[in-house]
């Protein structure tokens, strides 16, 4: 398919009419300045040239009504989002255009002499469903392309489309054979379905890719307990790396609230946060079923909020440096480089002396004088992560579990967190699957249909974080019980060892009892590998890969730091109680049984 160029209605037509060059010269922050200019010309184009434009036949064709789109529909139908993030993002956008409208009409009065906040807004979702992103003469714009905008979406595509310099025109070509008589696709990308619904007017029924990735999103908000004994601490580095509200990084965004709350839930947030004196910050996070960066994100602010006094204290360094780099004349209370995202590398600790280990792209640096650390950094391709004062920089880098009691409290912080989201919905997900079988109730096409899908598809994702933090809990346990057996079985062989001194000086030791059987060693037993090798045989009936990974390697590796952190204790005990019993013979002691 090829449509010639003279046929494509572009950005820099619209910045070219007498409204469009009042908006390029003023200094107004529009919503979506392309999307506006596109918007222009074909509001400007219908009113002053009506049936004499070009593109009069296009614009016949355009749908009168969008009564699809959300933002156009009524009480009654907006009512079926309940609980939804999407009514938040309906408001934010209504707002938006509304804005964008009056802030217009004051350079550009003659905006309101083409064109009603309705057909303002008419304007603005014909452009949002049907631009496309293309580069022209080298320069990236926009544009409406006639015919091309026909095409409805589809996954996995079997089309693709750019403008062709040599044929000047946009083209569309089959990646696959289509046979004659059959519906010819675009594909709108990989989207959440509240951005189809929001923007496109239609949620996908079954959202999966061919791989079973699934890219619908829920936010999750987090927020420092105002109840929290820590609540200054917290907030104090909950709000680092940034200053004021609605701040945004990406897929993270930040608001703050001061009594009465700008949650997208505000009518059913907790009540400490609603009736707190001082302001808190809110951030929000949107998740999918994947193991992807706002995942680890999530995680990382889970962390930073579940921690107590002493945790608080070592993720912001106001611990000891031999705490935080694992140079401890103490090995019992020393905590593990690989917590903190570092290669396990030796440090220099002469005076003054920096040392600088490149792994994988990530640079640690230290620095010393007269034997105390004075800063610290991470770096990944150059770029710093954290330094002096803190070990991580923010709330957001901490990737790795601090500790067991802290990756068990951020579980249940997350548990918490997702009842109180799943609370704001009428119905469960159970009922909402259950009501999408009835096409009489719920007719295809409809936005009724559509509302309930998107819910569904963000409750899908709040069940599957559920699931996530149960198993993750269960794990923890077994973990727990396994360390508390090796503990168990430390002070059994400590306790069964008999230290005798023979007439010749020479010491000799025997063991008084047989030491506890360990659970690994009995049939049946739940054991941290059988646990694992369990959700392994069952990945296909109910446990997710993402889940699965995060228990076998991270909870995996948190095992592994426990069981040798409990090794250095044994062996720093064992050399004292060798050096005490070497005192004791030297010194004549009666401590020997002789």
């Amino acid at each position: 398919m090829s449509i010639p160029r003279r046929c494509l209605i572009t950005v820099e037509m619209g910045q070219a009419t007498p409204i469009g060059q009042a908006i390029l010269h003023s200094d107004l922050d529009l919503d979506a300045p392309k999307h506006i200019f596109l918007m222009v010309y074909i509001l400007w184009d219908r009113k002053i040239n009506g049936r004499h434009s070009f593109f009069h036949p296009y614009y016949e064709i355009l749908p009168q009504t969008l009564n699809n789109m959300p933002i156009f529909w009524t009480k009654e139908e907006l009512a079926y989002l309940e609980g939804s993030y999407l009514l938040q993002q309906i408001q934010d956008r209504n707002s938006a255009i509304t804005e964008d409208y009056n802030a217009i009409c004051k350079i550009a009065p003659q905006l309101a002499e083409i064109c009603t906040l309705d057909e303002f807004k008419w304007a603005r979702m014909c452009v949002c469903s049907r631009n496309f992103g293309l580069q022209i003469d080298g320069h990236r714009t926009s544009a409406l392309v006639p015919q091309a905008d026909m095409l409805n979406h589809y996954r996995p595509r079997e089309t693709k489309w750019t403008f062709d310099e040599e044929r000047n025109a946009f083209t569309i070509t089959t990646l696959q054979h289509i046979p004659a008589g059959a519906q010819v696709y675009d594909s709108y990308g990989q989207k959440c379905n509240h951005r189809f619904l929001l923007n496109y007017g239609f949620a996908v029924e079954d959202n999966r890719e061919l791989d079973g990735f699934c890219p619908n999103e829920v936010p999750m908000e987090l927020y420092v307990d105002p109840d929290d004994p820590l609540f200054a601490e917290k907030t104090e580095y909950w709000t680092r790396g940034g200053s004021g509200s609605g701040m945004s990084f990406g897929d993270l965004s930040t608001y703050q609230t001061n009594g009465s709350t700008n949650s997208i839930f505000a009518s059913k947030t907790s009540d400490a946060l609603q009736n707190q004196q001082q302001p808190s910050v809110m951030k929000r996070v949107r998740v999918c079923v994947s193991n992807n960066e706002n995942t680890r994100l999530l995680f990382s602010l889970l962390r930073s909020l579940a921690c107590n006094k002493e945790e608080l204290a070592q993720v912001t360094n106001s611990a000891s440096p031999d705490s935080l780099t694992g140079i401890s004349s103490s090995p019992s209370t020393t905590t593990p480089r690989s917590f903190f995202g570092l290669s396990d590398v030796s440090l220099s600790s002469q005076p003054g002396m920096t040392h600088s280990q490149p792994r994988h792209h990530n640079i640690f640096s230290a620095s010393y004088n007269n034997g105390h650390l004075t800063s610290f950094s991470v770096s990944s391709s150059g770029i710093a992560l954290s330094s002096s004062p803190g070990v991580y920089r923010s709330c957001r880098d901490i990737r790795h579990p601090i500790s067991l009691r802290n990756e068990r409290a951020a579980m249940k912080l997350l548990l918490d967190i997702i009842d109180r989201h799943l609370n704001n919905y009428p119905t469960s997900l159970a009922v909402d699957i259950a009501e999408l079988q009835d096409e009489v109730a719920f007719p295809r096409f409809s936005n009724k249909r559509h509302a309930k899908i998107q819910v569904r598809g963000e409750k899908e994702v709040l069940h599957h974080f559920a699931h996530w933090a149960r198993t993750s809990l269960d794990v923890l346990d077994v973990i727990e019980r396994e360390l508390q057996e090796e503990r168990d079985g430390m002070e059994d062989l400590a306790s069964s060892v008999e230290v005798q001194l023979t007439q010749t000086g020479r010491m000799v030791t025997t063991n008084a009892a047989s030491p506890t059987p360990r659970s690994s060693s009995i049939p049946g037993t739940l054991t941290f590998d059988r646990m694992i090798r369990r959700m392994e045989d069952d990945v296909d009936n109910g446990v997710h890969h993402t889940i699965l990974r995060y228990c076998a390697d991270v909870l995996g590796s948190l095992r592994r730091e426990e069981f040798k952190k409990l090794r250095r204790q044994q062996r720093g005990s064992s050399s004292t109680s060798n050096e005490a019993s070497s005192y004791s013979r030297r010194s004549g002691s009666s401590g020997y049984h002789l």
